[in-house]
């Protein structure tokens, strides 16, 4: 990350200003512990239940992604999914395809 660069430079000011302008949101990584779909149908339990159905552990990690501040719409959602060659799953999908499996 170009910030990392400034640091190592030297640069501690530059890189301050840098990360103060591109930085949009505060990031964490918070521990959530999900429960069955049938409980709650929450992007915690949704990322679960992928897991699950890909026969993978039932551990994952899941962003919001934002748009100044408010959640990023769908559509805008999908073109980054495209531009990274990847697929957007949307929670009312993986609840159908899932039916009536308990995962």
């Amino acid at each position: 990350h170009e910030v990392v660069k400034e640091v190592f430079k030297g640069n501690k000011e530059t890189a301050k200003e840098m990360f103060l302008k591109n930085f949009q949101a505060p990031g964490h990584v918070p521990i959530l512990v999900g429960r069955s779909l049938k409980v709650r149908k929450g992007h915690t339990e949704l990322s679960l239940a992928l897991a699950k159905l890909a026969k993978l552990l039932p551990s994952t990690v899941i962003v919001e992604m934002l748009d100044k501040g408010i959640s990023l719409c769908v559509s805008k959602a999908a073109k980054i999914a495209e531009s990274l060659r990847t697929v957007l799953i949307e929670g009312n999908e993986l609840i159908e395809a899932l039916g009536d499996l308990d995962v």
